[in-house]
Protein backbone atom coordinates (compact mmCIF):
# COMPACT_ATOMS: atom_id res chain seq x y z
CA UNK A 1 0.00 0.00 0.00
CA UNK A 2 2.88 2.76 0.74
CA UNK A 3 4.65 2.01 -2.37
CA UNK A 4 0.58 2.59 -4.39
CA UNK A 5 0.95 5.44 -2.29
CA UNK A 6 3.98 6.55 -3.51
CA UNK A 7 3.29 5.70 -7.35
CA UNK A 8 0.50 7.86 -7.81
CA UNK A 9 2.11 10.62 -6.36
CA UNK A 10 4.70 10.44 -9.87
CA UNK A 11 1.07 10.83 -11.58
CA UNK A 12 -1.09 13.46 -9.22
CA UNK A 13 2.52 15.73 -9.28
CA UNK A 14 2.71 16.36 -13.00
CA UNK A 15 -1.10 17.07 -12.96
CA UNK A 16 -0.79 19.11 -10.68
CA UNK A 17 1.85 21.00 -11.32
CA UNK A 18 0.92 21.70 -14.89
CA UNK A 19 -2.94 23.18 -14.31
CA UNK A 20 -2.15 26.21 -12.35
CA UNK A 21 0.05 26.89 -14.90
CA UNK A 22 -1.69 26.30 -18.08
CA UNK A 23 -4.19 28.40 -18.23
CA UNK A 24 -1.07 31.45 -18.10
CA UNK A 25 0.81 28.86 -20.76
CA UNK A 26 -2.01 29.46 -22.97
CA UNK A 27 -2.65 32.87 -22.60
CA UNK A 28 1.23 33.43 -23.93
CA UNK A 29 -0.20 31.52 -27.27
CA UNK A 30 -3.40 34.35 -27.48
CA UNK A 31 -5.60 32.08 -26.43
CA UNK A 32 -9.22 33.18 -25.74
CA UNK A 33 -11.29 32.07 -22.46
CA UNK A 34 -13.14 28.96 -24.68
CA UNK A 35 -9.65 27.88 -25.75
CA UNK A 36 -7.97 27.80 -22.05
CA UNK A 37 -11.10 26.23 -20.61
CA UNK A 38 -10.87 24.12 -23.94
CA UNK A 39 -7.27 23.42 -22.89
CA UNK A 40 -8.06 21.31 -19.87
CA UNK A 41 -11.22 20.01 -21.04
CA UNK A 42 -9.16 18.29 -23.87
CA UNK A 43 -7.39 15.87 -21.41
CA UNK A 44 -10.16 14.70 -20.42
CA UNK A 45 -11.96 14.27 -23.69
CA UNK A 46 -9.41 11.55 -24.48
CA UNK A 47 -9.22 10.21 -20.89
CA UNK A 48 -13.24 9.70 -21.47
CA UNK A 49 -12.29 7.45 -24.24
CA UNK A 50 -9.21 5.45 -22.60
CA UNK A 51 -10.21 5.13 -19.06
CA UNK A 52 -12.48 2.19 -19.41
CA UNK A 53 -9.90 0.30 -21.38
CA UNK A 54 -6.99 0.87 -18.70
CA UNK A 55 -9.29 -0.17 -16.22
CA UNK A 56 -10.34 -3.51 -17.93
CA UNK A 57 -7.11 -4.38 -18.70
CA UNK A 58 -5.90 -4.03 -15.79
CA UNK A 59 -8.64 -6.80 -14.94
CA UNK A 60 -7.12 -8.91 -17.82
CA UNK A 61 -3.42 -8.32 -17.26
CA UNK A 62 -2.62 -7.05 -14.01
CA UNK A 63 -2.79 -3.71 -12.08
CA UNK A 64 0.99 -3.88 -11.90
CA UNK A 65 1.65 -3.98 -15.77
CA UNK A 66 -1.20 -1.25 -16.70
CA UNK A 67 0.86 1.38 -13.41
CA UNK A 68 4.10 1.02 -15.57
CA UNK A 69 2.85 1.73 -19.34
CA UNK A 70 0.77 4.38 -17.92
CA UNK A 71 3.64 6.21 -16.28
CA UNK A 72 6.12 5.59 -18.76
CA UNK A 73 3.23 6.89 -21.50
CA UNK A 74 3.08 9.99 -19.25
CA UNK A 75 6.46 10.92 -19.15
CA UNK A 76 6.46 10.99 -22.86
CA UNK A 77 3.39 13.54 -22.50
CA UNK A 78 5.06 15.78 -20.05
CA UNK A 79 8.02 16.32 -22.29
CA UNK A 80 5.89 16.91 -25.55
CA UNK A 81 4.16 19.94 -23.35
CA UNK A 82 7.03 21.35 -22.06
CA UNK A 83 8.76 21.69 -25.75
CA UNK A 84 5.00 22.92 -27.33
CA UNK A 85 5.89 26.08 -29.29
CA UNK A 86 2.62 26.62 -30.65
CA UNK A 87 -1.11 26.26 -29.25
CA UNK A 88 -2.07 23.33 -31.31
CA UNK A 89 1.07 21.36 -29.57
CA UNK A 90 -0.19 22.00 -26.44
CA UNK A 91 -3.32 20.74 -27.04
CA UNK A 92 -2.19 17.55 -28.75
CA UNK A 93 0.64 17.29 -25.78
CA UNK A 94 -2.60 17.64 -23.39
CA UNK A 95 -4.58 14.66 -25.50
CA UNK A 96 -1.68 12.50 -25.08
CA UNK A 97 -1.79 12.61 -22.21
CA UNK A 98 -4.93 12.23 -21.14
CA UNK A 99 -4.73 9.25 -23.20
CA UNK A 100 -2.07 7.73 -21.16
CA UNK A 101 -3.69 8.18 -17.71
CA UNK A 102 -4.89 4.70 -17.30
CA UNK A 103 -3.14 5.07 -13.49
CA UNK A 104 -6.21 6.04 -11.17
CA UNK A 105 -8.56 3.46 -12.44
CA UNK A 106 -5.85 1.31 -12.11
CA UNK A 107 -4.71 2.08 -8.79
CA UNK A 108 -8.24 1.85 -7.43
CA UNK A 109 -9.25 -1.08 -8.66
CA UNK A 110 -5.55 -2.17 -6.53
CA UNK A 111 -7.48 -0.98 -3.36
CA UNK A 112 -10.42 -2.91 -3.80
CA UNK A 113 -7.97 -5.73 -4.57
CA UNK A 114 -6.41 -5.73 -1.21
CA UNK A 115 -8.67 -4.07 1.37
CA UNK A 116 -11.94 -4.98 3.56
CA UNK A 117 -14.76 -3.33 2.43
CA UNK A 118 -14.77 -1.52 5.59
CA UNK A 119 -11.58 -0.14 4.76
CA UNK A 120 -11.87 0.72 1.91
CA UNK A 121 -12.35 4.62 2.37
CA UNK A 122 -9.14 4.79 3.76
CA UNK A 123 -7.34 2.96 1.17
CA UNK A 124 -9.02 5.42 -1.39
CA UNK A 125 -8.06 8.23 0.64
CA UNK A 126 -4.54 7.19 -0.01
CA UNK A 127 -5.16 8.18 -4.20
CA UNK A 128 -6.11 11.24 -3.06
CA UNK A 129 -3.23 11.92 -0.36
CA UNK A 130 -0.25 10.60 -2.50
CA UNK A 131 2.69 13.18 -2.21
CA UNK A 132 5.80 10.73 -1.67
CA UNK A 133 8.19 9.38 -4.83
CA UNK A 134 7.14 5.67 -5.93
CA UNK A 135 9.00 3.27 -7.30
CA UNK A 136 6.77 1.29 -9.29
CA UNK A 137 8.97 -2.12 -9.65
CA UNK A 138 8.40 -2.60 -6.44
CA UNK A 139 4.76 -2.63 -6.29
CA UNK A 140 3.69 -6.39 -5.84
CA UNK A 141 0.92 -7.59 -8.20
CA UNK A 142 -2.90 -7.38 -6.81
CA UNK A 143 -4.57 -9.53 -9.05
CA UNK A 144 -3.57 -13.24 -8.90
CA UNK A 145 -3.34 -14.79 -12.20
CA UNK A 146 -6.56 -17.14 -11.72
CA UNK A 147 -8.91 -14.19 -10.80
CA UNK A 148 -7.57 -12.59 -13.88
CA UNK A 149 -9.64 -15.63 -15.78
CA UNK A 150 -12.91 -14.50 -14.89
CA UNK A 151 -12.97 -10.95 -15.76
CA UNK A 152 -15.89 -10.08 -17.93
CA UNK A 153 -15.82 -10.58 -21.76
CA UNK A 154 -18.18 -7.68 -22.31
CA UNK A 155 -17.63 -4.36 -24.63
CA UNK A 156 -17.44 -1.52 -23.54
CA UNK A 157 -21.05 -0.13 -24.44
CA UNK A 158 -21.99 -3.51 -22.42
CA UNK A 159 -20.01 -2.59 -19.43
CA UNK A 160 -21.64 0.97 -19.09
CA UNK A 161 -25.32 -0.28 -19.91
CA UNK A 162 -24.70 -2.84 -17.20
CA UNK A 163 -23.53 -0.37 -14.56
CA UNK A 164 -26.33 2.10 -15.56
CA UNK A 165 -29.02 -0.84 -14.96
CA UNK A 166 -27.68 -1.18 -11.18
CA UNK A 167 -30.18 1.83 -9.66
CA UNK A 168 -27.89 2.16 -6.69
CA UNK A 169 -24.52 1.86 -8.54
CA UNK A 170 -26.04 4.33 -10.91
CA UNK A 171 -26.96 6.86 -8.30
CA UNK A 172 -23.87 7.18 -6.56
CA UNK A 173 -21.81 7.67 -10.92
CA UNK A 174 -24.72 10.15 -11.22
CA UNK A 175 -23.43 12.01 -7.71
CA UNK A 176 -19.74 11.69 -9.16
CA UNK A 177 -20.79 13.00 -12.24
CA UNK A 178 -22.50 16.25 -11.21
CA UNK A 179 -19.66 17.23 -8.48
CA UNK A 180 -16.77 17.06 -10.63
CA UNK A 181 -18.90 18.92 -13.54
CA UNK A 182 -19.22 21.78 -10.63
CA UNK A 183 -15.18 21.51 -9.25
CA UNK A 184 -13.71 21.11 -12.88
CA UNK A 185 -15.82 23.88 -14.20
CA UNK A 186 -14.01 25.78 -10.87
CA UNK A 187 -10.81 24.70 -11.16
CA UNK A 188 -10.72 25.43 -14.71
CA UNK A 189 -11.46 29.08 -14.48
CA UNK A 190 -10.10 29.76 -11.05
CA UNK A 191 -6.52 31.15 -13.15
CA UNK A 192 -8.32 33.59 -15.08
CA UNK A 193 -10.85 34.60 -12.53
CA UNK A 194 -7.87 35.27 -10.24
CA UNK A 195 -5.95 37.67 -12.31
CA UNK A 196 -8.59 40.77 -12.62
CA UNK A 197 -9.78 39.69 -8.79
CA UNK A 198 -6.85 39.99 -7.29
CA UNK A 199 -4.04 41.41 -10.09
CA UNK A 200 -2.81 37.56 -9.47
CA UNK A 201 -0.26 35.62 -11.77
CA UNK A 202 1.32 31.48 -12.04
CA UNK A 203 2.79 31.82 -8.32
CA UNK A 204 0.01 33.09 -6.55
CA UNK A 205 -2.56 30.79 -8.92
CA UNK A 206 -0.01 27.76 -7.68
CA UNK A 207 0.18 28.30 -4.35
CA UNK A 208 -3.98 28.02 -4.08
CA UNK A 209 -4.24 24.46 -5.39
CA UNK A 210 -1.12 23.41 -3.06
CA UNK A 211 -2.62 24.60 -0.23
CA UNK A 212 -6.24 22.81 -1.80
CA UNK A 213 -3.73 19.85 -2.17
CA UNK A 214 -2.22 19.57 0.80
CA UNK A 215 -5.31 20.51 2.91
CA UNK A 216 -6.95 17.43 1.23
CA UNK A 217 -3.83 15.21 1.03
CA UNK A 218 -4.08 15.65 5.32
CA UNK A 219 -7.53 14.68 5.27
CA UNK A 220 -7.50 12.04 3.07
CA UNK A 221 -3.92 10.36 4.15
CA UNK A 222 -4.36 10.58 8.29
CA UNK A 223 -7.91 11.16 8.95
CA UNK A 224 -10.22 9.65 6.61
CA UNK A 225 -10.03 5.93 7.53
CA UNK A 226 -10.93 7.21 11.54
CA UNK A 227 -13.66 9.57 9.89
CA UNK A 228 -15.47 6.59 8.50
CA UNK A 229 -15.14 4.10 10.91
CA UNK A 230 -16.84 6.81 13.11
CA UNK A 231 -19.80 8.37 10.46
CA UNK A 232 -20.01 5.92 7.77
CA UNK A 233 -18.98 6.91 3.94
CA UNK A 234 -22.87 8.13 3.42
CA UNK A 235 -22.48 10.57 6.10
CA UNK A 236 -18.78 11.85 5.03
CA UNK A 237 -20.28 12.05 2.10
CA UNK A 238 -23.17 14.25 2.26
CA UNK A 239 -20.47 16.53 4.48
CA UNK A 240 -18.45 16.80 1.76
CA UNK A 241 -20.92 17.99 -0.25
CA UNK A 242 -22.36 20.36 1.93
CA UNK A 243 -18.96 21.86 2.35
CA UNK A 244 -17.93 21.93 -1.54
CA UNK A 245 -21.24 24.39 -2.13
CA UNK A 246 -20.78 26.23 0.66
CA UNK A 247 -17.40 27.15 -0.37
CA UNK A 248 -18.36 27.60 -4.42
CA UNK A 249 -20.66 29.95 -3.25
CA UNK A 250 -18.72 31.73 -0.75
CA UNK A 251 -15.56 32.32 -4.12
CA UNK A 252 -17.49 35.02 -5.79
CA UNK A 253 -17.70 37.04 -2.59
CA UNK A 254 -14.25 36.41 -1.86
CA UNK A 255 -11.99 39.83 -2.49
CA UNK A 256 -9.05 39.30 -0.28
CA UNK A 257 -7.43 36.63 1.81
CA UNK A 258 -9.75 36.81 4.79
CA UNK A 259 -12.35 35.72 2.98
CA UNK A 260 -10.76 34.04 0.18
CA UNK A 261 -9.18 31.20 2.83
CA UNK A 262 -12.33 29.99 4.19
CA UNK A 263 -14.28 29.17 0.97
CA UNK A 264 -11.07 27.58 -0.40
CA UNK A 265 -10.95 25.28 3.29
CA UNK A 266 -14.13 24.41 2.58
CA UNK A 267 -13.66 23.19 -1.01
CA UNK A 268 -10.77 21.44 0.17
CA UNK A 269 -12.52 19.84 3.18
CA UNK A 270 -15.32 18.77 0.78
CA UNK A 271 -13.57 17.15 -1.77
CA UNK A 272 -11.23 15.41 1.17
CA UNK A 273 -14.54 14.04 2.42
CA UNK A 274 -16.58 13.61 -0.77
CA UNK A 275 -14.06 12.01 -3.02
CA UNK A 276 -12.74 8.83 -1.18
CA UNK A 277 -16.16 8.28 0.59
CA UNK A 278 -17.77 8.02 -3.03
CA UNK A 279 -14.81 5.98 -4.56
CA UNK A 280 -15.75 3.29 -1.73
CA UNK A 281 -19.35 3.43 -2.33
CA UNK A 282 -18.98 2.98 -5.90
CA UNK A 283 -15.94 0.18 -5.06
CA UNK A 284 -18.42 -1.72 -2.73
CA UNK A 285 -21.64 -1.91 -5.49
CA UNK A 286 -18.90 -4.09 -7.66
CA UNK A 287 -17.65 -7.72 -7.58
CA UNK A 288 -14.02 -8.77 -7.05
CA UNK A 289 -13.21 -9.94 -10.72
CA UNK A 290 -14.89 -6.34 -12.27
CA UNK A 291 -13.36 -4.42 -9.75
CA UNK A 292 -10.53 -2.81 -12.63
CA UNK A 293 -14.26 -2.45 -15.16
CA UNK A 294 -15.97 -0.71 -12.87
CA UNK A 295 -13.65 2.08 -11.47
CA UNK A 296 -12.73 2.43 -15.36
CA UNK A 297 -15.97 3.63 -15.97
CA UNK A 298 -16.42 5.71 -13.11
CA UNK A 299 -13.41 7.33 -14.09
CA UNK A 300 -14.83 7.57 -17.35
CA UNK A 301 -17.54 9.57 -16.10
CA UNK A 302 -15.68 11.85 -14.43
CA UNK A 303 -13.61 12.50 -17.55
CA UNK A 304 -17.08 13.21 -19.23
CA UNK A 305 -17.58 15.38 -16.15
CA UNK A 306 -14.28 17.16 -16.58
CA UNK A 307 -14.47 17.79 -20.47
CA UNK A 308 -17.98 19.90 -19.83
CA UNK A 309 -17.25 21.49 -16.94
CA UNK A 310 -14.59 23.36 -18.16
CA UNK A 311 -16.48 24.08 -21.65
CA UNK A 312 -19.53 25.48 -19.92
CA UNK A 313 -17.11 26.88 -16.93
CA UNK A 314 -15.78 29.01 -20.11
CA UNK A 315 -18.88 29.52 -21.83
CA UNK A 316 -20.62 31.13 -18.66
CA UNK A 317 -17.65 33.09 -17.79
CA UNK A 318 -17.45 34.81 -21.10
CA UNK A 319 -21.51 35.28 -21.04
CA UNK A 320 -22.53 36.16 -17.74
CA UNK A 321 -19.27 37.42 -15.98
CA UNK A 322 -16.68 35.84 -14.27
CA UNK A 323 -18.45 34.76 -10.94
CA UNK A 324 -20.88 33.00 -12.92
CA UNK A 325 -19.26 29.45 -13.32
CA UNK A 326 -19.38 29.14 -9.48
CA UNK A 327 -22.92 29.87 -8.72
CA UNK A 328 -23.49 27.24 -11.33
CA UNK A 329 -21.18 24.81 -9.53
CA UNK A 330 -23.58 25.42 -6.32
CA UNK A 331 -26.57 24.21 -8.26
CA UNK A 332 -24.66 21.28 -9.80
CA UNK A 333 -23.74 20.14 -6.06
CA UNK A 334 -27.07 20.90 -4.38
CA UNK A 335 -28.58 18.27 -6.95
CA UNK A 336 -25.85 15.16 -5.64
CA UNK A 337 -26.16 16.32 -2.08
CA UNK A 338 -30.54 15.98 -2.27
CA UNK A 339 -29.33 12.30 -4.40
CA UNK A 340 -27.17 11.59 -1.31
CA UNK A 341 -29.76 11.77 0.99
CA UNK A 342 -31.80 9.00 -0.42
CA UNK A 343 -28.60 7.02 -0.22
CA UNK A 344 -29.09 2.86 1.82
CA UNK A 345 -27.02 2.44 4.36
CA UNK A 346 -23.87 0.61 3.39
CA UNK A 347 -24.81 -1.86 5.86
CA UNK A 348 -27.71 -3.53 3.74
CA UNK A 349 -25.77 -3.43 0.63
CA UNK A 350 -22.51 -4.96 0.94
CA UNK A 351 -22.28 -7.41 -1.55
CA UNK A 352 -18.48 -7.57 -1.89
CA UNK A 353 -18.42 -9.29 1.81
CA UNK A 354 -20.46 -11.60 0.71
CA UNK A 355 -19.32 -12.73 -2.72
CA UNK A 356 -15.52 -13.04 -2.93
CA UNK A 357 -15.85 -13.14 -7.12
CA UNK A 358 -18.75 -10.85 -7.40
CA UNK A 359 -20.61 -12.45 -10.22
CA UNK A 360 -21.97 -15.56 -8.37
CA UNK A 361 -24.62 -13.88 -5.95
CA UNK A 362 -24.26 -10.48 -8.05
CA UNK A 363 -23.89 -6.89 -6.89
CA UNK A 364 -26.50 -5.11 -4.77
CA UNK A 365 -29.13 -3.76 -7.18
Amino acid sequence: MPTLFLIVFVDLVGFGLVIPLLPFYAVRFAASPQEVTALVAVYSLVQLVTAPLWGRLSDRVGRRPVLLASLAASALAYLWLGSATRLWMLFAARAFAGACAGNIAAAQAYIADVTRPEERARGMGLIGAAFGLGVVLLLPESLPAGRRDRTSSRGRVGAVVDVLRRPILSRLILIFFLVILAVAGMQSVFAIWAMPQFGWGPRQVGYVFAYLGLISAILQGGLIGRLTRRFGEERLLLCGLALIAAGLLALPFAHDMATLGPALTGLALGMGLMQPSLNSLISRQAGAEEQGEVMGVSQSVGSLSRVLGPFAAGFSFAALGRDSPYFLGVVLVVIPLLLAFKLPRVGATRLAEAAPFGRESGPAR
